[in-house]
């Protein structure tokens, strides 16, 4: 009797142990499709932004109206608007370091901060007193080309007369060029979210 209750509690062990095993491996190797990104604008820009010559297939993010560099090519990419004003950006130069200090050692990675530029504004002065990491790389361009670029390729401003200074949504680009993820700068969880699916794109493309 004494051995048939040993017995039972040695089942009762083993199967303790190897449920959360099972469950894990079954996730690795039949759940990883919880974990895909979507791929934004896979059949086209919206129809409320036919004015920039809306198309009707894949839309790839094109930064060359705003920077001669072809940096989006190759690389996994966070594209973040700055503000105008020197406090406001340094605020939001502060949340997007969090992300770089993450990903320092990732040569994957870049961080593309797009800064307006503003008349009567000394913008090399501005520069010199923020050091960010190597990863955060800062392109300057006419407002009005900045906010064609937020309207027709990153698709986060429409043309009902939205902010441009008060966005604060960054987008996640990977290595195609494709839209993968917008998040708000403000809100922690999003945040925190950014970091997990460029870890999960990091880990995809390191095989």
């Amino acid at each position: 009797m004494k051995g048939g209750k040993k017995t039972l509690k040695l089942i009762f062990l083993s199967l303790t142990l190897l449920v959360p095993v099972a469950i894990y491996l079954f996730l690795r190797f039949f759940g990883h499709n919880q974990f895909n990104i979507p791929i934004y604008y896979s059949e086209g820009i919206p129809e409320d932004s036919a004015v920039c010559n809306q198309i009707h297939h894949l839309h790839l993010v094109d930064l060359s109206d705003i920077s001669k560099e072809r940096l989006l090519e190759g690389k996994l990419s966070v594209i973040a608007l700055l503000p105008s004003t020197e406090s406001d950006i340094k605020n939001r130069v502060n949340k997007l370091s969090r992300v770089a200090s993450i990903f320092e050692d990732q040569d994957f990675l870049q961080i593309v901060m797009i800064k307006q530029n503003m008349i009567g504004i000394n913008d090399q002065g501005n520069d010199n007193q923020m050091i960010v990491p190597e990863i955060m790389k800062t392109i300057q361009s006419d407002i009005e080309k900045v906010r064609d670029f937020a309207i027709c390729q990153l698709v986060i401003l429409n043309f009902n007369g939205e902010n441009l200074q008060s966005n604060d949504r960054v987008v996640l680009i990977d290595d195609l060029r494709r839209i993968r993820g917008y998040y708000r700068i403000d809100d922690f969880d999003d945040m925190d979210r950014l970091i997990l699916e460029i870890k999960i794109l990091v880990n995809e493309r390191n095989g």
